[in-house]
């Protein structure tokens, strides 16, 4: 296992500079720098706007801004966001959390709810409320994140108010609410975009957890503890789910870097403060510093995300943990 670790840790390294490393030279080669962008007004000389450009470095080959740049990363440098006017790191250590509470619950809402309705629809596949999940689950699979984002603002919080349209915290009350009220705030302002960002994920998990449950319902040793007279429950719960969980676990793996990247829509459309939001942001303003920071600080939850994943996949299935020994 450790070994396997040591292998898959190599291999995330190696992802996370392949991902810095090509939105580097994407940002750079493109026309234009963050100075012109920022400082596009008509009192502003030539002579400023070339002193700018060698301050900070965009006068220099791209190759040699890359080498400066890969250095000061390896030492934990991710630059100076111009926008923000602030060290790259500072800012994304404030979003970071925000997009990792995000991305975290609706991770454990689409596991938890995939699996519960994927294992009824496996279990009793042709009771009436099976089937309706399994509708269900092809409607909201085929819906983008962004739709079904908007849809619930416009329902769920313009047309009854039952919850915050946007934002993550009530900037009025905010400094005026005890800690217990300030996190009920908190959570109150999750809800919705955490749903979003889980439902598409919810349906697939919910698919493959159906599929797997019914393999494992027609294996010899459940047959065979049903003739010793296990209880349906106990059959269900002890003998089926275990082993019908390690393909879903594997899910975990694409899930993780698929919520990051859906985080990015679902931020911008309830103004969730993340790093989603605030990279789409650093786009529009081309802070190259900015958003080459969060494409690392992503890249590296998302292949920690999968390691993780592949270790607990594992464990569940020590035949897969053993395979994946032999062909690493």
């Amino acid at each position: 296992m450790l070994g396997l670790a040591f292998r898959r840790l190599l291999h995330a390294a190696a992802t996370v500079l392949v991902a810095a490393t090509a939105s580097f030279l994407l940002l750079h080669l493109a026309p234009g720098d963050p100075v012109s962008a920022m400082l596009d007004q008509p009192t502003m000389s030539e002579a400023t706007r070339a002193a700018l450009r060698t301050r900070f470095g965009f006068d220099r080959p791209v190759a040699e801004q890359y080498a400066r740049w890969i250095g000061a990363a390896l030492h934990g440098d991710l630059g100076w966001s111009l926008t923000q006017q602030r060290p790259v790191a500072a800012v994304l250590a404030d979003a970071l959390p925000r997009t990792a509470l995000l991305v975290g619950t609706a991770l454990l809402l689409a596991f938890v709810a995939g699996v519960a309705s994927g294992a009824f629809a496996g279990w009793r596949p042709r009771h009436p409320l099976a089937r309706a999940l399994v509708g269900g689950a092809v409607v909201l699979h085929a819906a983008p994140e962004f739709v079904i984002g908007l849809a619930l603002v416009a329902v769920v919080a313009l047309r009854y108010g039952l919850l915050p349209a946007g934002g993550y915290a009530d900037p009025v009350a905010d400094s005026l609410l005890s800690a217990p009220e300030r996190v009920a705030d908190r959570l109150r302002h999750l809800v919705l975009p955490a749903t979003a960002l889980a439902l598409g994920w919810t349906a697939i998990v919910a698919r493959h957890q159906r599929a797997a449950v019914g393999d494992v319902a027609r294996g010899d040793f459940v047959r065979t503890a049903r003739a010793k007279g296990v209880a349906e429950g106990a059959v269900l719960v002890r003998h089926t789910l275990r082993a019908a969980l390690a393909p879903t676990v594997a899910l975990l793996g694409l899930a993780l870097p698929a919520l990051v990247g859906g985080a990015v829509v679902t931020e911008s459309v309830f103004a969730w403060p993340g790093m989603g939001l605030l990279a789409t942001q650093a786009v529009g303003a081309r802070d190259y510093a900015l958003v080459t920071g969060a494409v690392v600080v992503g890249s590296a939850a998302v292949a920690a995300g999968g390691l993780l994943a592949e270790l607990l996949q594992a464990w569940l299935d020590p035949r897969l943990g053993a395979s994946a020994e032999d062909g690493a």
